[in-house]
């Protein structure tokens, strides 16, 4: 069995979780900088402990920095003597790293409550909230993380770390983190601190999320190739469809599922795992949107396709429009999720969003009124893809309708592209809905000829018409007049084809047949001549004037 060359769509997720931890720890540090501003809305408390969210982001970057001093204040000492506590608070703070070390865990920040009111649904107390929980000697024997409220000292409602939950810490089950793991790096991976965290714990986690991904991955490829040598349906089944789509997408979302269950309670430094649960979660949410994304794409082509079989044309137009909307949606969703995953605070930038939303509606006028004509476009649907058109001066082959302009494909093979908003005020004449096309030439005889010949063409024209099957009822032939160098001849009928290719062919035929006939009768077309007459002075021969066709 030949292995296949691996593709950069295979290997794309891999290179995006190691840039992401590589620059994690820079960022890591200077989310700790600005904890208040970073999470919590109470701004108003200096340490950003308004919610549980607040807590939790404002705990992790004090561990993550070693401040001690600083976790101490999301520590509920109230037990401990005041006197005691500026000694006793960062050693609490020491004693609950190395819980959490030893295989506790703390609920990522986008999991819990960005209120000051917490969860009310998690039956508990409304002053409580469990953020995590410390080890114990066995599953059953975990200790909930609990966080209370409490009032500081300028009388602010805010969110600590219970008594209760400090008092056990000396209970928990705390060894040295990671020893087993730890053991099989060298000593310099060991002690070599990046971000809070040993190096070889970094290594331990990004290696794991990678060979999650590496293996998940491999077990897809081989289904895919077990089922391809099965049945392969050339024809783009459904079934087929989706196979193919969902690989990459699908190994992301699920490896890093797994990785996440598998390193919740990993003995490795807290740290560590708190980042790298969070890039964790948000890649499985971007593989998920991922998949999602190729499903619309699919679901939208096969719908396509069924409604072009059934002719319902203007329902496809509106399909093509719809899968746009809807992937657009998608791109702004995942990308507002992801960012929350990542801790980045996305209710500060929608807040300065709606405050400057007059400013951007007044600078986008444009472009709304664009989207308003695509959707006018599409409901009244003048033209579909496909069909040939003529929208003011500009005649040509609609190529696309998207949701700020339609692009045409003009006969000379250039492409131009009329904003929706212009394109749905034109005057619109498309081609592509004619059912018939009108053959009404005016057929030119040459002076010259008699009554009785005019009449033989007449009545050879009518029967030539009479005999093309293609022409509908009502073809008639009859004498215009006589016009300037021709005796006219008038012929009015509608070929019953929609086809313009086929149209000219048949046009073509029926217009040597009539040229047929009027020579048969004894009669020819006229050209178009003009007679000048000159008049001027008595000549040598004493000719008044002349005249000589111009």
């Amino acid at each position: 069995m030949t292995i296949s060359p691996i593709r950069l769509r295979h290997v794309l997720p891999v290179l995006l979780f190691l840039v992401a931890f590589l620059l994690a720890p820079a960022r890591l540090q200077a989310q700790a900088a600005d904890t208040a501003n970073a999470s919590a809305p109470a701004a108003a408390d200096l340490y950003g402990r308004g919610t549980p969210r607040g807590l939790a982001t404002g705990l992790i970057n004090a561990l993550s920095a070693q401040d001690y001093d600083r976790a101490s204040q999301y520590l509920d000492l109230s037990r401990i003597a005041r006197s005691r506590r500026a000694a006793a608070g960062p050693e609490a703070a020491r004693r609950l790293q190395a819980a959490l070390d030893a295989g506790g865990s703390l609920m990522q920040p986008v999991q819990l409550s960005n209120d000051a009111t917490g969860r009310i649904d998690d039956q508990l107390p409304i002053d409580e909230e469990r953020v995590g929980t410390l080890p114990g000697k066995d599953k059953a024997a975990e200790v909930p993380l609990i966080a209370t409220q409490s009032t500081n000292d300028d009388g602010q409602t805010i969110w600590l770390l219970s008594a209760a939950s400090i008092a056990s810490l000396p209970a928990a089950n705390v060894e040295a983190a990671g020893s087993r793991l730890r053991s099989l790096f060298p000593s310099a991976m060991r002690d070599t601190d990046i971000g809070g965290a040993p190096l070889a714990d970094w290594i331990i986690l990004i290696g794991g999320a990678v060979l999650f991904y590496l293996a998940i991955r491999l077990i897809v490829a081989l289904l895919m190739s077990g089922l391809g040598r099965v049945k392969r349906r050339e024809d783009g089944g459904l079934l087929w469809r989706l196979l193919c789509a969902a690989p990459t997408p699908f190994s992301l979302w699920v490896s890093m599922l797994l990785f996440l269950a598998t390193t919740r309670t990993l003995e490795v430094a807290f740290v560590a795992r708190q980042l790298t649960g969070r890039f964790a979660g948000a890649l499985a949410f971007v593989g998920f949107c991922w998949f999602l994304w190729r499903m619309i794409g699919i679901g939208a082509d096969l719908v396509a396709a069924r409604m072009e079989h059934s002719q319902r044309f203007r329902a496809r137009s509106i399909i093509i429009f719809v899968r746009r909307a809807l992937k657009l949606l998608l791109l702004m969703f995942a990308t507002v999720q992801a960012l929350n995953i990542l801790g980045v605070d996305v209710t500060t930038g929608i807040a300065a969003l709606g405050i400057g939303g007059i400013a951007i509606a007044l600078g986008a006028q444009k472009t709304v009124e664009n989207v308003v004509g695509s959707i006018s476009v599409v409901a009244d649907e003048p033209v579909r893809v496909g069909d040939f058109c003529k929208v003011g001066d500009v005649s040509g082959t609609v190529e696309d309708i998207g949701i700020r302009s339609t692009r045409i494909r003009t006969n000379d093979r250039t492409r131009i592209t009329i904003p929706n908003s212009v394109f749905s005020s034109q005057q619109i004449e498309n081609f592509a809905w004619r059912d018939r096309f009108l053959f009404a030439p005016t057929l030119k005889l040459a002076y010259g000829i008699d009554a009785d010949t005019v009449e033989r063409v007449l009545v050879s024209i009518r029967e030539a018409l009479a005999e093309a099957e293609y022409l509908l009822e009502g073809a008639r032939a009859s004498l215009k007049g006589f016009g300037e160098s021709s005796i006219d001849i008038e012929i009015f009928s509608y070929v019953d084809r929609s086809d313009f290719n086929e149209y000219v062919r048949l046009q073509e035929g029926l217009l040597l047949e009539l040229m047929r006939r009027v020579e048969a009768a004894g009669a020819r077309f006229a050209v178009p001549a003009r007679f000048v007459r000159v008049e001027g002075g008595a000549d040598a021969a004493g000719t008044q004037g002349a005249s000589a066709p111009a």
